[in-house]
């Protein structure tokens, strides 16, 4: 299954606001490769940004989205645990990436 992919960087230079977007296409196995080769560890939040979708122009806007290719969901403070997530991911039989985030506390 190929999956529409964008990176998200921060254009200082330009506009701090502006959140570039690099888009490519990956297949999934592509994808888990990408989180276990590339570790995301960096004392900066947004060092590394990613979504599952095509845009129109490649800046991080709702607008600018043309098409999804994947469910990402954002749960805030450990509710439900990791396990808990992991443990529902496999009972809908879903391939599923489970990652954390720069601000994650464990």
């Amino acid at each position: 299954m190929d999956l529409n992919v964008c990176f998200f960087k921060k254009d200082p230079e330009t506009d701090p606001k502006l959140v570039h977007a690099t888009q490519t296409v990956l297949t999934w196995d592509e994808v888990i490769e990408f989180y276990l080769t590339e570790p995301a560890v960096s004392n900066e939040k947004d060092k590394r940004g990613i979504n599952f979708a095509k845009l129109s122009i490649p800046y991080r806007k709702n607008e600018n989205v043309v098409e999804l290719s994947a469910l990402c969901l954002d749960f805030d403070h450990d509710a439900p645990s990791f396990d808990e997530k992991a443990a529902l991911f496999d009972s809908w039989g879903y391939s599923y990436l489970l990652a954390t985030t720069w601000s994650h506390t464990p």
